[in-house]
């Protein structure tokens, strides 16, 4: 039942911990994790439960708030942006808005996923707009994307930056990057277009094939685009 430390096998007290974990009983949650080894704690469930209780005894713990979850991805703070009450803990916490990766930290999925009142609560918490490639994440957004696109276009984001900075990740499966012009075309979500346009993206601006955005609104036949384009 023991490794060679004299430590619970990891195997043995997973399923008691995420047990203890959903009873919300941090005495229990303590005492496993002060008996085993377990290396990768189970983020993702704690906060599906959403106490904040779990990551306070996690912090005892050692466990780094604002660790990148995975490769190029947020912090824990990340996957908590759609229940505020748990960002709200997981800031009180420690949790640093830009944790994470460069171009995927807690702001990204809170523009991505999160209510405008927790991306404006990441903001005032120390949120970067320049980190995370904010503006890419937000067109992608559903139907307050453009709302969303202004309020940090207006924070002074960057219009005209590639994604990734124009350098391709070796993991990515994409064969070219570009602004977000570049993509609200493509996705031919044209109030974002207009927006974008109003806080000076540049439709000749290249992505990483050479084309423009008004050149793949051609491509499209996306003629609402292009008119925006040449107005």
């Amino acid at each position: 039942m023991c490794d060679e430390t004299g430590r619970l096998h990891p195997a043995l007290t997973l399923d008691a911990l995420l047990l203890a974990l959903h009873t919300q009983r941090p005495d229990v949650v303590s005492l496993l994790l002060a008996a085993s080894f377990i290396k990768n704690l189970p983020i993702h469930e704690a906060i599906k439960i959403g106490s904040v209780t779990n990551f306070e005894v996690f912090l005892w713990h050692g466990w780094d708030i604002n660790k990148a979850m995975e490769l190029d991805g947020p912090s824990a703070l990340g996957y908590a942006v759609e229940d505020e009450e748990l960002a709200k803990g997981l800031l009180r916490l420690g949790a640093d808005p830009n944790g994470g990766s460069e171009y995927d930290t807690a702001l990204s999925r809170a523009v991505l996923f999160g209510s405008i009142d927790v991306i404006k609560m990441l903001f005032l918490k120390g949120g970067d707009v320049h980190r995370g490639q904010l503006l890419h994440w937000a067109v992608e957004r559903g139907h307050d994307a453009c709302e969303v696109v202004t309020l940090l276009l207006e924070r002074g984001a960057m219009p005209n930056r590639l994604e990734f900075d124009g350098i391709l990740p070796i993991w990515s499966v994409k064969q070219k990057l570009g602004p977000p012009l570049h993509r609200a075309v493509a996705l031919n979500k044209l109030d974002i277009v207009s927006q974008l346009l109003k806080f000076g993206a540049d439709p000749n601006k290249e992505d990483t094939s050479g084309k423009t955005a008004m050149q793949l609104a051609d491509d499209l036949g996306n003629q609402e685009a292009a008119l925006l384009f040449r107005r």
